[in-house]
């Protein structure tokens, strides 16, 4: 979600409110005024957002007592299972994933050679609809080279997906 504010320095706070129904709103992020941006730009991820519709708003509190909420934005979240990644191919070692409605539980992240070979492996419990996991393999491993890998999320349960990445120093 991504907002801007006019006159940021005249604000006590900011806050994305969230809801399912356009009706009922929840406080989802706050920005104090200490806190504040600039130019008033801001950018949230929801990291568990509602199979559906979501509507978001922007409260803002102005240091003279004034209370405002924008018009409400909507996005729309769709179900289905994703495994994605950013910055492939890589130059710097670091896998960025993003797990998109998983099954709630504990999934081993495996990093491998195309021959098979295990190079690095964590455990991650998951628990919400969106899951931003990274890997540093430049200082977990010194067998990292130039090539292509398999990097494998699985639960044990039948839920596995291997993805390709690429690593080029």
């Amino acid at each position: 979600i991504n907002w801007k504010v006019s006159q940021p320095g005249r604000l006590l706070y900011s806050e994305l409110q969230g809801s399912r129904d356009g009706t009922n709103f929840r406080p989802l992020s706050t920005i104090t005024g200490s806190m504040s941006e600039p130019d008033g730009s801001y950018t949230w991820l929801d990291r568990n957002p509602a199979v559906g519709i979501n509507r978001y708003r922007v409260r803002t509190l102005s240091i003279d007592g004034t209370n405002r909420f924008s018009q409400p934005v909507t996005a729309e979240w769709r179900s289905g299972t994703a495994v994605r990644m950013l910055s492939n191919p890589s130059s710097d070692g670091r896998i960025r994933l993003i797990l998109t409605n998983l099954p709630e539980g504990r999934y081993q992240l495996a990093v491998r050679k195309m021959n098979g070979a295990m190079i690095h492996q964590q455990y991650m419990d998951l628990s919400g609809s969106v899951a931003t996991p990274e890997i540093d393999l430049d200082r977990s491993s010194r067998a990292l080279s130039t090539g292509v890998y398999l990097i494998t999320i699985d639960n044990g349960k039948g839920m596995k997906q291997t993805v390709k990445w690429i690593y080029k120093p």
